[in-house]
């Protein structure tokens, strides 16, 4: 069992750079059970990964429920996008996936404990667009000055990795608390080009007697005859991210009669960090000519990069089941999500350039405003499950329990969600959600201590387009239009050692 563990925690390290799952309300949900009914189950408490979610849940898993699980999820996430001009462009590296690895057990009769390795959120993809670049332009051959055209390429990579420790407190039969935490690790790797303030460059400008580049950039402008020009066009590529953000997990469970259950959590805001790095800037296509001039001043730069005092958000949820049948159960389960107080007002420091572009900035570096503007999510998922077998149990001629059974052993889920669109500023594609319906179906194979038993989860965010408003990062970008789908598969494994 230890090696098993030790190589799941590998693979976890291995694999997930390349995970990712919708951000949106979260609801393709951790376990393949959950995402098999598009995020609803949480009362169910029938998978190691929902403990991470809601600690109480470990007081009310069966016992074959306790032990070692798996998760591996894959998702294909495609976006398509129009400019305003009418170019059109599709995302490449769209394919995704990585493992989740659990553990759970108990102390005694009245308490319960797991640790959960899994994947928080993420995304990633792959195009290359055209921009129009703000000073860099060509004479028509008419005395004309037509602003030149520029390819960038745009790629984004989000990666965020949790530990969940969780422990369980069972009250009584009906009823249990928990507590717990989601300790993460967050990555972000974007290549872009962004507009940068002409008024922010406030260095001075190599052997020129104290004129800032600001004033020459004015200048060369207004000789041009667009003094409206307000921005240089820079190629940007970033690496950030923070090794620690915290959260707090609490919960409880209530068992009101033996066929309904209510499961209600609370995740509390992650605690502050800085995300920091690097970021390399590229003003060659924009000013590049310009740079040659004054002297051969190098157009590309490395520089620190800070986006201050980030924290992830706070969650309420509540959940609820109740038994139809024997053989079939209805969830409930909706969740607020505080994105509008985290994905709100980021602005992005750069400083301490460590070449020729380091002079056009003061030192306290430049500012750049990265357009995340986040509203709240209410989540709200349905889900069904409905067992193809029955079973019950009689007392033989010898005092003897006996089960009788009969039927195929599997349970078949099924789901819908909502989540309503959190953008209110400007889009990533690969990283920012907007779909809102999701439709999921799911089965689980019982295969006894034996062998283990398997699950299946599918979960589909159906196509819908978006318009993005004015982007204070790359004005260029202003009223992209996004069509983009979600499909995620999941299969997991659990055993009772």
């Amino acid at each position: 069992m230890n090696k098993l563990l030790i190589a799941s925690i590998a693979s976890l390290v291995v694999f997930t750079p390349v995970s990712f799952a919708q951000l949106g309300g979260e609801i393709t949900g951790d376990s393949a059970q959950r995402a098999g009914m598009a995020g609803a189950g949480m009362a169910g408490a029938n998978s190691v990964f929902d403990a991470a979610m809601n600690p109480a849940a470990l007081s009310f898993m069966s016992e074959r429920t306790f032990g070692f699980e798996s998760v591996g999820r894959l998702v294909y996430g495609p976006v398509s996008i129009e400019t305003s001009d009418g170019s059109n462009y599709e995302t490449t590296n769209t394919l995704g996936g990585g493992p989740w690895v659990g553990w759970a057990d108990t102390w005694n009769d009245e308490f319960s404990y797991a640790i959960s390795f899994l994947p928080t959120g993420g995304g990633q993809a792959d195009y290359t667009r055209n921009t129009t670049l703000n000073l860099a332009a060509d004479d028509d051959g008419f005395g004309n000055l037509i602003p030149r055209e520029h390819e960038v390429d745009m790629s984004s990579l989000m990666m965020q990795v949790s530990i969940a420790p969780s422990m369980s407190w069972k009250v009584s039969k009906e009823l249990s608390f928990g507590a717990g935490a989601s300790l993460r690790y967050t990555q972000i790797d974007l290549q872009s080009a962004a507009d940068v303030a002409i008024s922010s460059l406030n260095g001075e400008v190599p052997n020129m007697g104290g004129t800032t580049w600001s004033d020459l950039f004015n200048s060369i402008l207004a000789m041009g005859g667009r003094p409206e020009v307000d921005s240089l066009q820079a190629d940007i590529d970033a690496s950030i991210g923070a090794p620690l953000h915290a959260f707090l997990q609490l919960g409880t469970m209530w068992q009101p009669s033996d066929g309904t259950r209510v499961s209600l959590w609370y995740r509390s805001p992650s605690t502050t960090n800085d995300l920091e790095g690097d970021v390399i800037v590229d003003l060659s296509a924009d000013v590049g000519e310009i740079l040659d001039v004054i002297g051969g001043l190098d157009s590309v730069d490395t520089f620190n990069i800070l986006i201050p005092s980030v924290a992830f958000p706070q969650q309420l949820g509540l959940g609820f089941m109740h038994q139809l049948s024997n053989q079939s159960r209805m969830f409930v389960d909706a969740a607020w999500t505080d994105w509008s107080n985290s994905f709100d007002g980021w602005t992005a420091v750069v400083s301490d350039g460590q070449g020729d572009l380091g002079s056009m900035t003061s030192d306290e570096g430049i500012a750049v405003n990265m357009d995340m503007r986040w509203e709240d999510t209410l989540r709200f998922s349905v889900g069904f499950e409905h067992d193809l077998f029955s079973s019950s149990s009689i007392l033989d001629e010898f005092g003897r329990t006996r089960i009788l059974a009969s039927g195929s052993p599997m349970t078949i889920r099924a789901g819908l969600g909502h989540s309503n669109n959190p953008l209110a500023g400007a889009a990533t594609a690969g990283l920012t959600p907007f779909n809102t319906v999701h439709l999921a179906g799911g089965c689980t194979w019982w295969g006894g201590r034996t062998g283990g038993d398997w699950h299946l989860g599918i979960v589909a965010a159906i196509p819908q387009q978006w318009t993005s408003g004015p982007n204070a990062m790359l004005s260029d970008a202003s009223g992209d239009r996004f069509d983009q789908m979600n499909l995620a598969v999941a299969v997991g494994w659990s055993a009772n050692f």
